[in-house]
């Protein structure tokens, strides 16, 4: 079944697409109830789908943490191998193997008792304050305006 495949059967006036909305026109007579029960069926439709991509991409995510898990691990044996032997290159017809010491490393233990010229200050908005008082006071605070949003629908399965 291809990723965009209908699994329901539907009317002849339910478009194919987003895009062939211009030619939607539902026959009078019919039940107002049945027409939204049909976008409904539509909705179902895509949120199986979408739910098999995700199914797919979780199982590819395992596969690629398992890929990256035997990486690691073949790496780590390379270092182990070339440091044991003292060898700083291995040349194959596919690939050539490089290895080296890096030596000693800085690490941030405390960034609390870090001197203040090494740290980046960054400044975050607060929405939530504001929407609080723009709530209390109604009107937007400086920065900021009202934007009017659109209605929802939500669909709950069973």
């Amino acid at each position: 079944m291809s990723s965009d495949t209908i699994l329901h059967d539907m009317p002849d006036w339910m478009p194919e697409s987003e895009d062939d909305m211009d030619a939607y026109s539902v026959p009078k007579g019919v039940d107002p109830e049945d027409i939204v029960l049909t976008w409904a069926w539509r909705f179902h439709d895509a949120k199986l789908r979408e739910d098999a991509i995700n199914t797919r991409i979780k199982e590819l995510q395992e596969r690629k943490a398992a890929a990256q898990r035997s990486q690691a691990w073949c790496k780590r044996m390379m270092t182990q191998e070339m440091k044991i032997h003292g060898l700083a290159s291995v040349k194959g017809v596919d690939y050539t193997i490089s290895y080296r010491d890096v030596g000693e490393r800085l690490s941030v233990v405390n960034e609390d008792i870090v001197p203040r010229q090494y740290i980046d200050m960054v400044s975050k908005v607060r929405k939530a304050d504001l929407t609080k008082a723009w709530k209390d006071t109604g009107e937007a605070p400086f920065g900021c305006e009202v934007e009017q949003t659109e209605a929802s629908v939500t669909v709950r399965t069973k």
